[in-house]
């Protein structure tokens, strides 16, 4: 029974909570993340990163298998009672152990077909990581559907932590490649670690073949969904570890890493508590489109000036971070940060059809995307990286109009909903314009970086303060809001 005075908790009020947690999460472990990857990069070769994407692209499309979309069924359905959810956890690990064991014998052809010896060793060493990953799919859930995201903020920023100490020991330590596996392995474990400690679900032994097919019959189409998006990871590694080799694969994933990076801080955060939020508002159409609307407004308002800022600064920035040896990496940044925009609004679309039960919609939409992908890159990648960057951007442009009008026709969200994208597109392109010239007046360093960010920083505030009434009004509001929220903690 709640306590006199103390007002009922609301969906709003905890997608708030859930967006702070989560974005707290997101910069903590994003961020260090990126300071542990600046000094392994300068520790390691860039081959060395080229051989974990190998490695990884393998690894990911068996952890889709292991995963079976068994969280989203969990957040989904009715009701989670324990037998339903032992169920699913018993079945989630039978599947990972099993995939486990066929990574663990296919590994040593792997590495015969790209004729990488390491690479065999490399992926047994990795292939733990689909169990642990699988304990921690009900836990997970349990605490998404409830938007309890505090736990789920701790156990990452610990694992991201443990992980690149021991990563940047390890390499300090002459590990070499080893010392990306031993960071990949420490993390994870630290992470389920502490969310077995702070979870109170725990497993029961019983197991019902009936909630496992309904949990595999719900996520079949999930798990295609995030299979599609796996098999692009991974043709998209193999064909240029395969034609171009494991150095250009290196510095081609350092600039994706830096794309994804963007991405999570400002986009994911969102998309992680849109879901189980646009699936309590599925029956109330006008209020899905409204939270949509609202996610996708947030999201470009915090992201354009990120992509704005790296666009223009990612071919000095990134030798300054990482070492002359990774300018090519900074030179696929600039270009492919402008294709984050849409892989941001595509994953709030796709939070839209799990939400309201259309997971086909998304099947069919990614497995085209996915197809066209792969042939930009058969076609492109002995043109050159740069040509192959410029070309993914393209076609993700081109794409997009083809996701909006889906989006329309299945989920009544109008296409008009995207006019709220258009104030920060135009003041983070006066933003870029004041950079660009900035940075041509002040000899290339981390004294004309600070300044152009200074300056494009200012530009932004002052272009969506002319332009946006809702930025203005949210100006106003937010240091009220604040005050409001801490005043409210026990």
């Amino acid at each position: 029974m709640r306590g006199a005075g103390i007002p009922p908790v609301t969906l709003r009020g905890q997608v708030a909570t859930g967006l702070a947690w989560t974005a707290c999460e997101r910069w903590l472990t994003r961020l260090a993340g990126l300071a542990t990857l600046v000094v392994l990069a300068r520790l390691l070769d860039v081959s060395d990163f080229g051989l974990i994407a190998l490695a990884s692209a393998s690894t990911g499309v068996l952890q889709v298998l292991a995963e079976g979309g068994f969280g989203a069924y969990l957040i989904h359905a009715r009701r989670a009672d324990q037998r339903i959810t032992s169920s699913v956890h018993w079945w989630a690990l039978g599947i990972a152990a099993a995939l486990a064991a066929m990574l663990v014998a296919s590994a040593p052809l792997l590495a015969q077909a790209f004729n990488k010896p390491q690479l065999s060793l490399i992926v047994m060493a990795m292939s733990p990581l689909l169990v642990l990953n699988a304990a921690s799919i009900v836990p997970v859930a349990l605490l998404q559907r409830d938007l309890q995201f505090k736990v789920l903020a701790i156990r990452q920023v610990a694992g991201v932590l443990a992980g690149g100490t021991v990563g940047v020991s390890t390499a300090l330590a002459g590990w070499g490649v080893w010392a990306l596996v031993a960071q990949l392995l420490v993390g994870t474990t630290t992470s389920s670690a502490i969310l077995w400690i702070r979870s109170a679900w725990r497993p029961s032994p019983v197991f019902d073949w009936r909630t496992a097919n309904e949990a595999t019959r719900y996520g079949s189409r999930i798990v295609a969904i995030n299979l599609a998006t796996a098999l692009r990871d991974q043709g998209e590694a193999y064909l240029i570890g395969g034609f171009a080799g494991t150095t250009a694969l290196g510095a081609w994933t350092i600039a994706k890493r830096l794309l994804l990076l963007v991405v999570d801080l400002c986009g994911t955060v969102i998309s992680t508590v849109a879901l189980p939020a646009f699936a309590q508002l599925r029956h109330d159409r006008p209020r899905l489109v409204r939270a949509y609307t609202t996610a996708v407004g947030s999201s470009a308002l915090l992201m354009l000036p990120t992509i704005a800022f790296l666009s223009v600064t990612s071919s000095a920035l990134v030798p300054l971070l990482f070492g002359g040896q990774w300018s090519g990496s900074g030179d696929l940044a600039a270009i492919l940060m402008l294709a984050g925009v849409f892989s941001v609004l595509g994953t709030l679309d796709r939070s839209v059809y799990l939400a309201i039960g259309r997971p086909g919609v998304e099947l069919g939409l990614v497995t085209m995307i996915v197809a066209l992908h792969i042939v930009t890159i058969a076609v492109f990648v002995d043109s050159g990286l740069v040509v192959l960057a410029w070309a993914t951007l393209i076609r993700a442009a081109l794409l997009w109009p083809v996701r909006a009008v889906v989006l329309r026709r299945v989920a009544a969200v109008p296409v008009n909903a995207y006019a709220v994208v258009l104030p920060p597109v135009v003041a983070a392109a006066a933003q870029a314009a004041v950079m660009y010239y900035v940075g041509r007046a002040v000899p290339v360093g981390w004294a004309a970086l600070s300044l152009q960010a200074l300056a494009g920083g200012l530009v932004y505030v002052a272009a969506m303060t002319a332009i946006s009434r809702d930025f203005r009004v949210l100006a106003r509001r937010a240091p009220g809001v604040a005050r409001r929220h801490w005043s409210a903690r026990p």
